[in-house]
């Protein structure tokens, strides 16, 4: 619990302070924010590795959606639940 705070902390100061594009004053860009909250997936269930290496699971699987995203975005892989079966 205390690590899903800490990204989400993590997360709305990056939005807050984070670094800035330059852009046209006239056509100002805001940065966008997606958060996936998913339950009941593993961290092997998609094809995007959430660890430092690809596993079989992440072969099995294609979202080439999810790869795209975190190859133009941040990932972070540290913030799971316990093992037990419990609500998210």
């Amino acid at each position: 619990m205390n690590k899903l705070i800490i990204s989400l902390l993590i997360i709305g100061l990056y939005a807050c302070h984070g670094p800035e594009k330059k852009t046209d004053k006239k056509n100002p860009q805001k940065m966008n924010i997606i958060m996936f909250l998913v339950d009941d997936m593993g961290w092997q269930d998609c094809s995007e590795p959430m660890w430092d290496r690809e596993t079989e699971l992440n072969r099995k699987y294609h979202t080439p959606n999810i790869e795209r995203l975190a190859d133009q975005g941040m990932k972070f892989t540290q913030a799971y639940a316990c093992a037990i079966c419990s609500p998210t």
